[in-house]
């Protein structure tokens, strides 16, 4: 089972390291990378590209609180993102 876990960890780790030049960097040098710290920098990079990772349900506020602490946690600042820019569509005539 060792190995076999192994195996999957390194292919989770690889597909993880895509997502993040830093963790690309640590994985190609074979530098050891904490769980928290993989999935913390991919979570954000995922977030910060609109592709939200989080998916709970409310069923009798269980998990509500795992999605607060995950949203302060991983999510960007506003100050992270890009400012938006508004443009103005002209109706069209049909």
């Amino acid at each position: 089972m060792a190995v076999r876990a192994g195996e999957g960890r390194r292919r989770l780790l690889e597909s993880v390291a895509e997502l993040d030049e830093r963790l690309l960097d640590d994985y190609l040098h074979e530098r050891p990378c904490s769980p928290e710290d993989c999935a913390g920098r991919c979570v954000r990079a995922r977030c910060r590209a609109r592709s939200s990772p989080f998916v709970r349900a409310a069923f009798k506020n269980k998990g509500v609180q795992r999605l607060l602490d995950a949203i302060v946690d991983f999510l960007p600042s506003p100050l992270d993102m890009p400012p938006i820019e508004a443009t103005q569509s002209t109706p069209s005539s049909t």
